[in-house]
């Protein structure tokens, strides 16, 4: 039989453009960077430790017509905006951490850009590995199987202006480099927006964050500002505040100031489930009637058990934190007794957690409440 090859024709880039002096950051020599026409394989960006697949030739922001080098030049400009934008914000360590994602012959091995239109493939593999394709972008950290990697939804990268999608792009490689939402400063937030959503407040946290300690991230200077700036992201910032309370139990200053932001963000659209679970977490921050008025409920007093119930919770996690005694004292013991009966849900009950998640879950508020309550009930209640 005979045995047909096919050949592509291969070009060297000599130049897309300069690489800003000031972004810290080299890029290889132009004989590194090769690219297919048409792309029948990956594209290798050598110089950023990256592989582009052939899917990503569709690539075409809004007012642009389809073109891979569109997004070569999109990746290149993203980069050298990037870097040059975070370095002067004084990020030394997120500066250190993205650069080494990105260069050639270190770990992790070269980070897999796929793209796919999400309303005609909801699947694409990375490295091997499937996953789905979210409604804008999405990355493999270092936790998940497949690492390094990003995928972008065509549908929306095509609809988008292209600096939303080095905005987007460039979020993500703060998660292919470790970095979450929900422990530390949110670089891949603050990072896109500063650097290009014209964000004074996303500039300005980053700059704050520098020289901070480990936990500054639960303390009212970060989480106020944090959260406003989440405005319209309310599950982003509700999941923030959930992590603070629980990273840090024996400042619930930080956490009070966010939750009572975050009241303000969803003013005009909160509903009363909302307003039961964020009055109760307030009241467990030590907000007292400032909770109530700001968070109005149906049923105050039973507002008032649940949030001191949390409050107790809260200190004993603080006394844990500390290496302090890990029991509550004979008199918090009894309170706990008293506030569960007038809940009609006692420590003795076997049943009685899943009880109270479901009672708070479909009559009282939400999910995120009940999960704490659940928590609480579990360490309050021990012997």
């Amino acid at each position: 039989m005979p045995r047909f090859v096919l050949f592509a024709l291969v070009v060297t880039i000599t130049s897309l453009a300069a690489a800003r002096a000031d972004s810290g950051f080299c890029p290889a020599p132009a004989s590194a960077y090769t690219v297919p026409i048409p792309p029948v394989g990956d594209v290798v960006l050598a110089q950023y430790n990256m592989r582009a697949a052939p899917d990503c030739a569709a690539f075409a922001p809004s007012g642009k017509k389809v073109d891979f080098y569109g997004f070569v030049s999109a990746t290149r400009g993203m980069l050298d905006e990037g870097l040059s934008c975070i370095r002067q914000q004084g990020l030394v360590e997120p500066l250190a951490r993205v650069k080494a994602v990105i260069t050639p012959g270190g770990t992790p091995s070269s980070i897999q850009l796929v793209c796919a239109h999400k309303s005609k493939q909801s699947e694409i593999k990375v490295h091997g590995v499937p996953y789905g394709v979210t409604e804008v972008a999405s990355a493999l950290g270092p936790e998940h199987a497949g690492y390094p990697g990003v995928i972008f939804n065509l549908d929306w990268t095509n609809s988008s202006p292209e600096k939303s999608f080095k905005a987007a792009f460039f979020h993500e490689l703060f998660h292919a480099a470790g970095y979450g939402h929900t422990s530390g400063v949110d670089y891949a937030y603050f990072a896109a927006g500063c650097c290009f959503e014209d964000s004074a407040t996303a500039c300005e946290l980053l700059r704050r964050s520098v020289g901070k300690s480990a936990d500054w991230w639960t303390t009212a200077d970060y989480l106020k500002d944090a959260v406003t700036w989440f405005y319209g992201r309310d599950g982003v910032a509700n999941d923030l505040l959930l992590a603070a309370a629980a990273a840090s139990p024996q400042d619930t200053h930080g956490v009070l100031a966010g939750i009572l932001q975050l009241g303000k963000n969803m003013a005009g659209t909160i509903t009363d489930v909302s307003k039961q679970d964020l009055a109760v977490r307030c009241l467990a921050a030590g907000g007292g009637e400032t909770c109530l008025k700001s968070f109005p409920t149906t049923k105050p007093a039973y507002t008032r058990i649940v949030g001191e119930l949390l409050a107790l919770n809260y200190r004993l996690l603080a006394r844990q934190h500390r290496s302090e005694s890990p029991d509550l004292t004979s008199v918090e013991r009894s309170r706990v007794h008293e506030l569960r009966a007038q809940l009609n849900n006692s420590c003795d009950s076997l049943t009685g957690g899943k009880k109270a998640f479901d009672q708070i879950r479909d009559e009282q508020g939400t999910a995120a409440t009940a999960s704490e309550l659940t928590e609480a009930f579990q360490n309050l209640c021990r012997p």
